[in-house]
């Protein structure tokens, strides 16, 4: 049998090296559940499996084209062509199939050209996640994008579950479709002159979209002098506008302003959290308890990117299967859902979100849908679980992910935030404080953020300490936030401030574009004027050559001369008290804009200042309310205290009266004894 050389391709965390590790049998190439590229240049190793001769070669992970690193590109590109393959893998987790999924597989099949399908099989990894759901159910929903592939490539693909090192038969199966594709290419192999091919070609195609480029600027030049000298004067009068109005409305203060109330506000939330933990601590333990039973129902949201296992989280928490869930290629939650449980005597209610990077809802959609949890879970959630799945590389897809769902909420909700990794059993004998300390600059970050406020769940194993531990922390989070909720008054003021200053971009806008139109009006004056005067320079050269030839008549012509100077003097005076009108016109509207502007400054400053009254208004309500509650405590204790000492008094009493009674009952029965004894 022909030896196989075996190059393995894809996106950073798709298990290369744990398929390549399956593949030989034992374990030559670096693995372990990690937020960053584990692989960092290629890597080659043999052995010989079912007798025959393999070599496979590990290649980093491949990203979007816009962020590869060019030298990393080329090595692998050097690497690959220099072991002449006749096998190439492209590895693809069971999952959600997102776009930055497709761009790596688009980029990499347009950095080997259309030759190197001929030579590819996909290799489906993570074939655990499928559970007992057979591929071929996983196949007949599959994304339209990952259906084109697998076509492709010749419809050749193959699973792999990397955890069960002893199921040798995955292997021997894949190595019979990698022999009977190098049979139908005649033992071919992948050669740098197929690569040199393909560059070539790309490299035409780029000429040519070149050359189709000029051709139609050439076009489009040829169109605009048949326009005339008119329409080269209307583009030139065009090109020649500018901005005139940059200094009319000073965006940057207002921004400044708006941005010094958000900090003002959100300082006054901190304040009045560390106030109400300072009369937490004053009151009594019988208070405390009181604090503690307004929170009785916990209201959790899931978030994160599709395919990171927010259902199947859902369900552990809840201890059913109440979200829908299965191994697909397309996103399954479409829409917020709710589901309920109670859980040691609290109300747990889990709303489930649509995963971010769908491929097939829009941006706007998701951010519709991811709002409507705030509804879904009145008054408000009390946490934010954002969910990242362990062994997924922190990649630029997740930062855009985190990035959007801040912008959504705002900087607020980053206190009602906690960071949940699921699929904990890929951590195998890895524990979850040194992958912790093993990840990412940016996901640190992201963890500080959050207060160092992080789980780990493994949704296989519905052990519910995980969920108790998880309840645990959530509560400890609820308290030192003061019992309170993210709600939806928070997400409209964030929203209001957005609109009031995008209002305020668009009047400037207008503005802007209205003097522009003002100053287009006057820039063509100026330039009939400079056109004016030189046809009176043409017509004083011609008059001057018609002196030269009729010198006759030149006293004649003179006089003609001066007084058509004298008519061009008035009329250049008059054009010039014109434009001195126009512009003082034009400074009056200018100064008028300013006003405008700052009354709406001003108006907008006034509706601040009466929200920030409102606020301290209710935060003063808030207190009275507290400090009244307080007060009724102390009365109910003082009053059980009375009805104590009360019963006890009487307790008392009987008891004074008892041992009279029996006092006189031995009396009496000593007297009737010394009677006895006397008779």
């Amino acid at each position: 049998m022909e030896e196989l050389t075996i190059v393995l391709l894809g996106k950073q965390g798709a298990g290369k090296s744990a398929s390549g590790n399956t593949l030989l049998g034992f374990h030559p190439f670096h693995t372990v559940p990690s937020s960053e590229r584990v692989t960092r240049a290629c890597s080659m190793s043999m052995s010989t499996v079912d007798k025959q001769k393999i070599t496979v070669i590990d290649t980093p992970g491949w990203c979007d084209s816009s962020q590869i690193e060019t030298k990393m590109k080329q090595h692998i590109t050097d690497f690959v062509i220099a072991c002449k393959p006749n096998v190439f893998l492209l590895l693809l987790p069971i999952g959600r199939f997102t776009k930055e999924e497709i761009n790596t597989v688009m980029n990499i099949l347009q950095e080997f050209g259309d030759e190197v399908t001929k030579y590819m099989i996909v290799l489906f990894t993570k074939g655990d996640a499928l559970e007992e759901r057979p591929i071929e159910d996983y196949l007949k929903e599959l994304h339209s994008n990952l259906q084109e592939i697998i076509k492709i490539c010749g419809g050749r693909y193959h699973v792999f579950n990397n955890r069960n090192k002893e199921d040798r038969q995955q292997v021997s199966l894949l190595l019979k479709k990698m022999n009977e594709m190098v049979k139908k290419n005649e033992e071919k192999r992948y050669t740098e002159a197929m690569y040199n091919k393909n560059k070539t070609q790309h490299r035409n195609e780029g000429e040519n979209s070149v050359l189709k480029n000029r051709n139609q600027v050439s076009s489009c030049d040829a169109d605009r002098k048949e326009k005339g000298e008119k329409g080269e004067k209307e583009e030139e009068e065009e090109k020649g506008k500018g901005e005139t109005l940059d200094d009319t409305i000073d965006l940057e203060t207002l921004n400044r302003k708006i941005d010094k109330m958000t900090k003002t506000i959100q300082a006054t939330e901190i304040k009045l959290l560390k106030e109400i933990n300072q009369l937490r601590e004053g009151i009594s333990n019988a208070q405390f308890s009181f604090l503690i039973y307004i929170v009785q129902e916990i209201r959790i949201v899931l978030i994160g990117k599709t395919g990171v296992g927010k259902s199947a989280t859902g369900n552990t928490i809840l201890g059913k299967d109440h979200f829908h869930k299965a191994a697909s290629s397309k996103s399954v939650t479409k829409q917020c859902s709710l589901g309920t449980t109670v859980i040691d005597g609290k109300t747990i209610k889990v709303v489930d979100t649509p995963g971010w990077c769908d491929t097939e809802l829009s941006e706007a959609e998701l951010t519709q849908a991811t709002v409507k949890c705030i509804d879904t879970s009145f008054p408000g959630p009390h946490v934010f679980l954002l969910i990242l799945a362990i062994g997924n590389r922190f990649t630029s897809e997740e930062k855009q992910t985190v990035q959007q769902i801040q912008e959504i909420f705002g900087e607020g909700a980053t206190r009602y935030t906690m960071i949940l990794f699921t699929k904990g059993d890929d951590l195998e004998d890895t524990t979850f404080e040194d992958y912790l300390r093993g990840a990412t600059a940016d996901l640190k970050a992201l963890i500080d953020k959050c207060d160092d406020r992080c789980h780990v769940f493994n949704n296989k194993d519905r052990n519910r300490s995980q969920v108790t531990e998880l309840l645990q922390k959530i509560q400890k989070m609820v308290r030192r936030n003061g019992g309170g909720c993210y709600t939806n008054s928070t997400y409209q003021l964030l929203e209001q401030y957005k609109e009031r200053e995008a209002e305020l971009q668009r009047k400037a806008e207008a503005a802007r574009r209205e003097m522009k139109a003002r100053d287009a009006e006057l820039q063509r004056l100026i330039r009939y004027v400079e056109q004016e005067q030189q046809r009176q320079s043409l017509r004083e050269k011609q008059l001057q050559e018609q002196l030269m030839e009729n010198s006759h008549i030149m006293s004649t012509t003179l006089e003609r001369i001066q007084i058509e100077k004298n008519k061009r003097k008035q009329e250049e005076e008059r054009t010039q008290k014109a434009l001195r009108a126009q512009a003082a016109e034009h400074q009056r509207l200018m100064k008028l804009e300013r006003q405008k502007q700052r009354e709406e400054q001003l108006k907008h400053q006034r509706y601040m200042d009466n929200k920030e009254l409102k606020r301290k208004n209710e935060e003063f309500q808030h207190k009275q309310r507290m400090e009244m509650e307080r007060q009724r405590f102390e009365q109910e204790k003082l009053e059980i205290s009375k009805r104590y000492e009360e019963t006890m008094f009487q307790l008392e009493q009987q008891k004074q009266k008892k041992e009279a009674e029996m006092q006189q009952f031995l009396m009496e029965k000593i007297r009737k004894k010394k009677n006895c004894i006397i008779s």
